[in-house]
């Protein structure tokens, strides 16, 4: 039997120490219809160099150039240009068990959009131990809506697998419905993995594993001065489920994304040359803490946030 034919993309920015390491893990796929596209994100490195040798003695392997505009834009880029009906991704630092795709092909079918690999996440920089997080359920299937609603504040499923083609440029035209100018507000991709739950109807699990690697060097590691706007992709995913009709808990996923941001906040503090524009954001998002009239929210909930507000932010 044929195999349909999936594309691996892999986003790529100043990974020159990486970017062979997980080219190789994608050549020593046992699946063999797979074709791989490789978009250096304006990379000022080697990483080029590196992708370009790779795709001289590969014929399945090809690479776009652009400026820096971010995952979510390198990933589409590889979307478009790919032709397969089948997409998965793998981050340059990260890698597959060789068998990681064929056995997300193996699960998918009409009624199956999306099928999650088993993440195992590196517990220490040499990437020799490695844990598997907990999920909302341990159901091997379940639906794109269920699992929307258990990663719209903290991740109680991750984003890492197969999915159908349709289903991302279905995600990507949704998105910029409300993120008009195309801003990069820092984990586009993640809201997008969430659109796409939302745009499948059912969700697997396969026995194929990613590897999730330590590495001191990611960029999410970095002080990053624009990390408070991802508060403006929050206030996107609400707005979504509020059009769609889809439940939600608005001050538990207000409160994580205000812990998050808080915490980097902390920590970068004396390397921030915006901190005035970090307290503005913070404190409009403790306002919304407040006024939200999620009935789960308490009175006494309400009263610390606003002694919060009132002590750091003013």
């Amino acid at each position: 039997m044929t195999q349909l034919k999936c594309a691996a993309i892999v986003a790529a920015y100043n990974e020159e120490k990486n970017i062979a390491n997980c080219l190789d893990s994608l050549l020593g796929q046992s699946y063999s219809n797979l074709e791989i596209w490789v978009v250096d994100d304006g990379s000022t490195d080697k990483t080029v160099d590196i992708i370009r040798n790779y795709a001289k003695d590969h014929k399945n392997i090809h690479y776009i150039v652009q400026a820096n505009k971010g995952a979510a834009k390198a990933r589409e880029a590889g979307i478009l240009q790919c032709d397969a009906e089948f997409v998965t991704f793998l981050d340059a630092d990260d890698s597959f068990s060789p068998d990681a795709i064929f056995c997300a092909m193996a699960e998918v079918d009409e009624d199956v959009d999306i099928v999650l690999y088993n993440l195992a996440i590196s517990q220490n920089e040499r990437n020799s131990e490695f844990r598997s997080p907990e999920y909302f359920t341990d159901d091997k299937e379940f639906t794109g809506l269920s699992a929307l609603q258990n990663c719209l504040a903290e991740w109680r499923v991750h984003g890492w697998g197969v999915f159908r083609k349709k289903v991302f440029l279905d995600s990507y035209a949704l998105y910029k419905k409300y993120n008009k100018n195309g801003e990069n507000y820092i984990n586009n991709d993640e809201v997008i993995t969430k659109l796409n739950f939302l745009n499948a109807r059912n969700v697997r699990v396969c026995d194929g594993i990613y590897y999730y690697h330590f590495n001191m060097g990611s960029t999410t590691k970095k002080a990053n001065p624009n990390f408070y706007k991802i508060f403006n992709n929050t206030n996107i995913i609400l707005k979504v489920c509020r059009d769609n009709n889809i439940p939600f808990n608005e001050s538990s996923i207000l409160m994580y994304d205000l812990w998050l941001v808080e915490t980097k906040f902390k920590k970068w503090k004396s390397e921030l040359a915006n901190v005035s524009d970090w307290k503005k954001s913070m404190r409009s998002e403790i306002k919304k803490i407040i006024s939200s009239e999620d009935n789960s929210f308490t009175f006494k909930l309400r009263f610390k946030y606003l002694k919060k507000l009132l002590k750091t932010y003013f």
